[in-house]
């Protein structure tokens, strides 16, 4: 394995614009290759920045990442101290928000867990 890839990523990151930025720089440097690694990238993206608009979250809460690869397979989870969770909406009249839309055709299994913090994890095959 070469300096600068690895087989998970554990980070806080701070609430704030550059955070899916950070989050895509992170997981970008899993041993994933290809376009499984555009969308690992793509997905985490979207889920952060669901993080930063739609989860009421203050500049001083950061946002939670875990991504781990295991074989073929990685799982990743956004953890967020925000107001819940609210799901997928009709997009037939809404413009923009189609990120877990993203989320749903690209990833093998995601979903959503509540409790002290919000969890939006997925699982893709690399």
């Amino acid at each position: 394995m070469s300096s600068g890839v690895r087989r998970s990523v554990e980070r806080t990151l701070p609430c704030d614009s550059d955070a899916p930025r950070t989050a895509r720089r992170l997981v970008d440097g899993l041993e994933v290759g290809g376009r499984a690694r555009d969308d690992i990238s793509l997905m985490v993206s979207e889920i952060v920045t669901n993080c930063v608009i739609h989860a009421q979250l203050s500049a001083s809460d950061e946002i939670a990442l875990l991504a781990v690869r295991t074989g073929d397979q990685v799982r990743v989870e956004v953890y967020d101290p925000g107001v819940g969770f609210a799901g997928i909406i009709d997009r037939t009249t809404q413009v923009g928000g189609w990120g877990l839309q993203i989320v749903d055709a690209l990833a093998d299994h995601w979903g959503t867990e509540s409790g002290r913090r919000t969890c939006v994890w997925f699982e893709a095959s690399v």
